[in-house]
């Protein structure tokens, strides 16, 4: 084999070549330990930081359809509805659930543990009320009850409690219609409890809850009318009597509804004195109008301003909204 004859310019160029191969490995094997463990803890703490701050992210501040991309945001849960303790209201109620209990057997079991904090509310069925048996046929329920021998006389629903149980299993997919049996025999004389009528929810406040109340909408913006118009029943709340209607708008290709108010004064004092009212208040109006299927997100703006009050719901302004993903979060609201 011929060893290679090398010019005296290419042994130069060759040991260029090597010598800085050679500074490298140098400088890298040099390079400070702490240097190194600085650069790696950076890194580490750049990656945790973009991590936690997307779960910290909230669905009203994503754009329309990305918080589908991010599942932590809209974690499952069911809504439970609990008649109100005056038993005036139904309060829709979210509970945080595993994914396999968010069915109609798991929302019933749900209703029979009662509300976790039962200042405000009552439960919806009598003490030892036990799940005898849950079948669902073409979207008609039928939910049988067993009660102890000693409570068969007296256990009745009254018409509020029949309509929290009806409203929670309609609030799950595939359930039209509700029958429940109790020990075998119909309730209150009536084996088959009606769905409500297809009537649309519009949100007030009450006290730390949204309640929904029934009226006669087919679209968003008749909807918003009947919420503007009244009358309120007594014990609600919601935008002062005093604001109007400025603009409303509903870009059919986004599914983006536009609505302008206008900013009185009310609504300035109503911002400083409860600054959670006026956001549950706001809350309850995106409500009301991502509850038909044509809207899938609200923008707010009143003449203009970017918050109420002094910076109050200035994330709730001048930008989408999508639908709350939680009603009267069980975990953070209480009388």
């Amino acid at each position: 084999m011929r060893t290679p004859v090398w010019t005296q310019k290419e042994r130069r160029e060759q040991q260029r070549s090597q010598q800085a191969v050679g500074s490298t490995e140098t400088w890298a094997r040099e390079l400070p330990l702490s240097w190194r463990s600085q650069w790696r803890l950076a890194l580490v703490a750049v990656l945790v930081g973009a991590g936690l701050g997307l779960r910290l992210i909230t669905v009203g501040q994503l754009p329309i359809h990305l918080d589908q991309w991010l599942p932590w945001v809209n974690p499952p849960t069911v809504t439970l509805y609990f008649p109100d303790a005056q038993g005036r209201f139904l309060v829709p109620v979210t509970r945080r659930m595993a994914s396999e209990n968010v069915t109609p057997e798991g929302a019933v079991r749900e209703l029979l543990r009662g509300p976790k904090n039962p200042a405000g509310l009552r439960p919806v069925f009598p003490g030892g009320t036990r799940i005898s048996r849950i079948d669902i046929q073409d979207g008609a329920a039928l939910v049988e009850f067993t009660t102890a021998s000693s409570e068969r006389a007296d256990w009745r629903l009254d018409a509020l409690a029949h309509q929290a149980f009806v409203s929670t299993l309609k609030g799950l997919p595939g359930v039209e219609s509700v029958r429940m049996l109790v020990n075998g025999t119909g309730v209150n004389g009536d084996s088959v409890i009606p769905a409500p009528k297809q009537n649309h929810p519009v949100y007030y406040t009450y006290g730390p809850y949204l309640v929904p109340v029934m009226v006669e909408a087919s679209s968003p913006d008749e909807a918003l009318h009947r919420y503007l118009e009244g009358p309120v029943p007594s014990g609600l709340a919601g935008l002062p009597a005093d604001v109007r209607l400025l603009g409303y708008r509903l870009d059919t290709s986004r599914g983006l509804v536009r609505v302008n108010f206008t900013y009185t004064d009310s609504v300035h004092q109503l911002a400083l004195a409860n600054p959670d009212g006026i956001r549950r208040t706001l809350t309850g109006i995106i409500a009301t109008l991502t509850g038909f299927p044509e809207v899938k997100a609200v923008m707010l703006d009143f003449e203009g301003h970017a918050q109420l009050g002094l910076g109050q719901c200035s994330d709730l302004l001048r930008a989408p909204q999508v639908r709350p993903s939680t009603l009267n979060d069980e975990q953070t609201i209480g009388f």
